[in-house]
């Protein structure tokens, strides 16, 4: 998992992302599967969704928005059809997702 969350990171600075946003999009995709894992979000969701996501890159943004929108708040998460507790401490604030290609998905 390190190795191909790495490899995301330089492909992301490699395209001309600046270092401390893809260190914090990295940061926001650890923690969103570290909450599949301890069942804060529903267990494999967000891997579902990644997959999902793989066909169809385009809306890898609005998609990420979305949840971690619904994770800052707190609320309804339409993609995983759930109801999500908010998270605090800010990780989810001010979203800008970075936009990935299949590959990067």
């Amino acid at each position: 998992m390190s190795a191909t969350l790495a490899e995301l990171a330089r492909s992301l600075e490699q395209t001309g992302f600046a270092v401390e946003r893809t260190a914090h999009f990295i940061k926001r995709c650890l923690l969103t599967m570290f909450s599949e894992d301890v069942d804060l979000i529903p267990e494999g969701s967000f891997t579902e969704l990644l997959v999902d996501l793989k066909q169809t890159p385009e809306h890898f943004v609005d998609s990420m928005t979305s949840l971690w929108s619904a994770m800052d708040t707190g609320g309804f998460e339409g993609q995983l059809r759930t109801k999500l507790r908010r998270f605090n401490g800010g990780l989810f604030t001010d979203i800008d997702p970075t936009p990935l290609n299949a590959e990067q998905v």
